[in-house]
């Protein structure tokens, strides 16, 4: 099950380096997707005003959700770090909670990530307009963002702080343990292509 682009491999910057969490990671406060009986774990921290968070979203998620997500070999989990440059991340993550206290919160990534400026969509009208393209119950929307579940997306962030994380995207990848935990082998940072996932995601399904 190799997703192999060497061309993509060269053009991808090498990015600094974060130690290995040594404990298992919880994925009961993360958004997730994928088969709870998966072997492999990848937990997401993410910016919906990073441009390399969206490229990840629509070009290289798109091909590990269909290899390995829908094939229930991996189980992906996202979580929120809004970086301080980006005046409109934090709203956006709010905005996403929302929507995920209806059940959309991927619907809702999906088309916070679509959108061709980041900046000028991520303005309360494009997260109002986003909202409305998930189908969900707008007046619960507009009263959840009145008083949002920010303490949500400041946990996330403080998690990401407190494993070293300061930039978007950045991706931890493991094990399944027993009880459901991540156990990680391996952080990725930055804009990987594809393969830099397979390798990873391979050793781990062999093993």
């Amino acid at each position: 099950m190799m997703l192999r682009s060497a061309s993509s491999r060269s053009a991808a910057a090498t990015p600094p380096t974060v130690p290995v969490p040594k404990d298992p990671l919880s994925l009961a406060a993360a958004a997730t997707m994928g088969s709870a009986t998966a072997k492999v774990a990848i937990l997401e921290f993410s910016d919906f005003q990073c441009p390399y968070c969206a490229r990840f979203a629509k070009e290289v998620f798109p091909v590990l959700k269909s290899k390995y997500v829908d094939g229930g070999f991996v189980q992906f989990s996202f979580r929120h770090l809004p970086l301080p440059m980006h005046k409109q991340a934090q709203r956006a993550a709010e905005s996403s909670a929302c929507a995920a206290a209806q059940g959309r919160f991927w619907q809702m990534h999906d088309a916070l990530f679509s959108k061709p400026d980041q900046t000028e969509s991520l303005e309360e009208p494009g997260l109002v307009a986003s909202a409305a393209a998930t189908g969900i119950d707008m007046k619960a929307f507009s009263l959840c963002m009145v008083a949002p579940p920010t303490s949500q997306v400041q946990d996330d962030a403080k998690l990401a702080r407190s494993l070293g994380l300061s930039g978007t995207p950045a991706f931890i990848v493991g094990a399944k343990t027993v009880d459901g935990k991540l156990k990680a082998s391996t952080v990725l940072l930055g804009a990987q292509p594809p393969d830099a996932f397979a390798d990873v995601i391979d050793k781990l399904l062999k093993g």
